[in-house]
């Protein structure tokens, strides 16, 4: 895979000429792909000198040894988390300006999914069946 720029990786993610769905697409293989490669174990040894590189542009009230030791934790001894991710359904609809027309029926699924998701009491097993339910989507 190739290894763009800051300013080609941005380009790429923020880039709207084909759709907004596109981009949202393109933004979700990019985070994807950025954990993918936070993963290698060079980038968690390096993970200080990474924090000092981005300086004003990445905040956070988090000390990097309170990061390097998440990412530590996560990485190496929880394995990486999976990402999920889900796209409204629906379709779009131009009057005086271009709209996006949520199908309601896909609402309802999202919040009940976003609930689950949320609460702390859920199972293991809701919680997988709440990713297969936005898989199916």
């Amino acid at each position: 895979k190739p290894i763009y720029s800051g300013q080609e990786a941005l380009m790429y993610v923020r880039y709207r000429e084909d759709s907004d769905f596109k981009r949202t697409e393109r933004q979700r293989i990019f985070l994807k792909s950025v954990l993918e490669r936070m993963k290698r174990l060079d980038n968690i040894a390096n993970l200080q000198e990474i924090l000092g590189i981005t300086g004003d542009n990445f905040k956070t009230n988090m000390t990097s040894d309170f990061i390097l030791d998440l990412a530590k934790k996560v990485i190496i001894e929880e394995g990486t988390p999976e990402i999920t991710s889900h796209m409204m359904q629906g379709e779009g609809q131009k009057s005086d300006q271009w709209y996006y027309l949520l199908d309601e029926k896909d609402v309802e699924s999202t919040q009940d999914m976003i609930e689950i998701w949320l609460d702390p009491e859920s199972t293991d097993l809701e919680l997988i069946d709440a990713s297969k339910e936005d898989s199916a989507l």
